[in-house]
């Protein structure tokens, strides 16, 4: 944490892409999308995680359609396999 002697801050790291999404009149998501390496294939859900699954995605499989991922979903993946990899 730094000071400057009258405000405590914190540097943030800036998300690789910043998206807004409208879903009504009233209300739109915000999403802020990072990119990570791991050192282990092994996933660990908290007990309040709201899925049906989670899974890792080769290159290859991100563009199968059978997967009926989103579009921005596809486009995330293959640009975070492009820059972290």
């Amino acid at each position: 944490m730094e000071k400057d002697g009258r405000w405590d801050f914190r540097s943030l790291i800036a998300p690789r892409f910043l998206c807004r999404m409208h879903v009504s009149d009233t209300h739109e998501h915000v999403t802020f999308v990072y990119f990570a390496r791991t050192s282990t294939d092994q996933l660990t859900l908290s007990t309040n995680e709201l899925t049906d699954g989670v899974k890792w995605f080769s290159k290859e499989e991100i563009g199968d359609p059978a997967l009926d991922l989103e579009e921005n979903v596809r486009f995330y993946a293959r640009t975070a396999l492009e820059e972290v990899m």
